[in-house]
């Protein structure tokens, strides 16, 4: 007999303000207690129960051991797993009547300093991190790198990147007497850092070595787990071209961003800020309404519909006309469901060979999406004409701004520029940091800045420029690239406690005689703590399982256009089928502060649509190379400290953030 438990929620009467965006609230957030009842049988219950019961305070290695050797009961092995990764994490975990209770750790313990409580949340990270190192997999790629190999007559390793801090704080020090402006100048002779793609398959010419294994091996010094990332992704480093081997200054990896509200009200793509940006005249509505009316347009010649509808249907679509589309959509839905676990991973191809687009738009979750999206455009230009727009478009876009119909159809127009925006335009900076011992001078700062240079925005538009889009061609049914540029990027901080690397990092042109307008990240607020970080992979994989056998096949595929993050609806759909609500497990009480910079002056008025005449130019590598070394790196390396700091940064001393146990160390060597 099952006895079936089930997640309750929190009981605390001040929950709702676990949903709020301020800081306040986000720790809040955190003082929540949770029951924790999964799907399980009453002696699988039991034997979750007993675990924990071992050792309380240090329950994740026996959840863990339980979890492996239970691995043919994936709901057994799920809840152990997400219990193990939460009690790694700092949640604590209590058992009362046999039930299990879970409590969030808390943003910033009572009186603790905020640089403690960054500490101890990069702790809780590093638990994950230090588990994937020690997997044979990653222990063999990072023993390779290591491994001395012969390159143009001389032996060289990963190593050979790693800069010397002895002999660079030796060289700093020399600078430090110097007169402003030549102190400036020397220091760009000892620091002239360069932007490389790391492309996986191109060698470096200093080492030999793969570019993208080199990127790949330090992003593992770093404090969380890696992981590939799914969509458009562009990794880089920065180098020092005025030192031998050219050392690795920092990393940075620009990848497809998510949704995210607070960015999209900066940019202006929510019915608020335009309706405020109208009312101040930020924008005159006459053009900001042909934009949106060219954007509705531009939507629909991406939208096969001669399979829906007819010419006339099409042109003067009716009532019943944009019903049937509503209906078709649903039919093709409920088809897909019934079809059972078959979004295709491979696309149909013609006889010779070349991806049959058309036949593509036809599989079922794109005709659903076809048929969904063209009732919208379709009703939402209807609604601009009734407005009046052919005549006065500015006053159409105000009038419809006072009814519902009208606001829907603004928002769908702004809708569409988000998606063409976030396809090719707005990517999300989700990987940035600096290699010691080039973080003692805050080169975090200065990768940060490098993604906004004219290198990176080119970079960007030669390795997507031309490339067709899966989606949009699956959609449009034949093959469409759409026309990309670098206008905005975000990216959020590793502590909702604040983030020393972007904080302040404001580069004025009136400081910078090399740079033609400011180069600033700006902070746009708090985001919730919700998200899948502190979930480990093979977490992720046992919720998949677990799915995959509850449902009888497997709904998250990975394929393009099913939606975004599919590791997000991975964890969601497991968690679901194990009987418990995803967003008190996602939530994790971490919250991110989210920072956005735009790559030149205008780039948000671009997104909209607007700004045809604005210059499109990002500042220069070298600009902001050298804006950085007057900024911050002169004045660093007055500090004594600093100097001493990145004189006791050597190559060992890198090796050993490597080293996770010393189980670990014959292995890497």
């Amino acid at each position: 007999m099952k006895t079936t438990f089930r997640l309750l929620g929190p009981y605390t009467p001040d929950a709702a303000k676990a949903s709020g965006d301020s800081r306040f609230k986000a720790q809040d957030n955190s003082a929540e207690k949770i029951r924790f009842s999964p799907s399980l049988s009453t002696e699988e219950h039991t034997k979750l129960i007993n675990t924990i019961l071992e050792d309380v305070k240090n329950s994740s290695t026996p959840l863990r051991r339980l979890a492996y050797r239970e691995k043919h009961r994936p709901g057994l092995a799920s809840a152990a797993l997400v219990l193990a990764d939460l009690h790694d994490q700092g949640w604590e975990i209590s058992i009362d009547s046999r039930t299990i209770w879970l409590e969030r750790p808390k943003l910033v313990e009572p009186g603790e300093d905020l640089s403690v409580a960054k500490a101890r949340i990069r702790a809780s990270l590093r638990v994950g991190r230090d588990r994937q190192l020690r997997t044979p997999s990653v222990q063999e790629f990072l023993g390779r790198m290591l491994r001395l190999r012969n390159h143009r007559g001389r032996p060289t390793s990963i190593l050979d990147l790693v800069d010397d801090g002895p002999q660079l704080a030796d060289l700093l020090a020399d600078i430090i007497g110097l007169p402003e402006p030549r102190r400036h100048e020397a220091l760009y002779n000892v620091i002239h850092p360069v932007i490389e793609l790391a492309v996986a398959g191109v060698k470096d010419p200093d080492t030999g070595l793969d570019l993208f294994d080199i990127w790949r091996f330090f992003r593992h010094t770093w404090s969380l787990e890696y992981r590939s990332v799914p969509g458009r992704s562009l990794a880089f480093l920065i180098r020092n071209a005025a030192r031998p081997n050219r050392p690795v200054m920092g990393i940075g990896m620009l990848a497809s961003s998510p949704r995210l509200m607070l960015r999209d009200h900066w940019i202006g793509w929510e019915l608020e800020p335009l309706t405020q940006a109208i009312r101040d005249e930020v924008f005159p509505a006459e053009e900001l309404a042909r934009a949106l009316y060219s954007g509705i347009r531009e939507s629909l010649t991406l939208v096969r519909w001669d399979d829906l509808l007819t010419l006339e249907e099409f042109n003067s679509p009716g009532k019943t006309v944009i019903e049937r589309l509503v209906q078709i959509s649903h039919v093709s839905r409920k088809k897909r469901k019934s079809g059972g676990p078959r979004a295709a991973k491979t696309l149909p191809t013609t006889a010779n060979g070349e991806i049959d687009w058309r036949a593509a738009s036809e599989l079922p979750l794109f005709v659903q999406k076809r048929a969904l999206l063209l009732s919208k455009l379709l009703s939402a230009l209807k609604e601009f004409h009734a407005a009046g727009y052919h005549d006065q478009p500015g006053e159409a876009l105000k009038a419809m701004l006072k009814r519902s119909a009208g606001k829907r159809a603004i928002s769908l127009a702004l809708a569409e520029l988000r998606k063409a925006g976030m396809a090719t335009a707005v990517p999300d900076l989700s990987v940035c940091g600096a290699i010691a011992p080039y973080n003692e001078i805050l080169g975090g700062k200065l990768v940060a800045s490098l993604m906004a240079s004219e290198e990176v925005r080119r970079l960007y538009v030669d390795r997507y420029r031309g490339q067709e889009s899966v989606i949009a061609s699956q959609m449009a049914g034949r093959a469409v690239s759409r026309p990309v540029d670098l206008l905005v990027i975000t990216t959020t901080s590793l502590y909702g406690v604040g983030s020393s690397q972007y904080n302040r990092l404001y580069l004025r042109a009136k400081d910078h005689p090399e740079l033609p307008f400011d180069v600033k990240w700006e902070e746009l607020g708090l985001l919730k703590g919700v998200g899948s970080i502190h979930l480990s992979s093979e977490t992720v994989e046992a919720l998949r399982r677990l799915s995959v056998q509850s449902n009888g096949h497997r709904w998250v595929n990975n394929v393009f256009g099913e939606g975004m993050n599919p590791r997000l609806r991975q964890i969601r759909q497991g968690l679901e089928a194990l009987g418990i609500d995803p967003e008190l497990i996602l939530a994790h009480g971490t919250p991110r502060i989210l920072y956005a910079c735009e790559v030149f002056p205008g780039a948000r008025q671009k997104l909209l649509g607007l700004g045809d005449s604005i210059t499109t130019t990002a500042a220069s590598a070298d600009a902001i190379s050298r804006a950085w070394l007057r900024r911050w790196v002169s004045k660093r390396i007055q500090n004594p400290e600093v100097l001493r700091r990145i004189a006791i940064l050597n190559r060992e001393s890198f090796i050993a953030k490597l080293f996770v146990g010393p189980e670990t160390q014959s292995t890497l060597f």
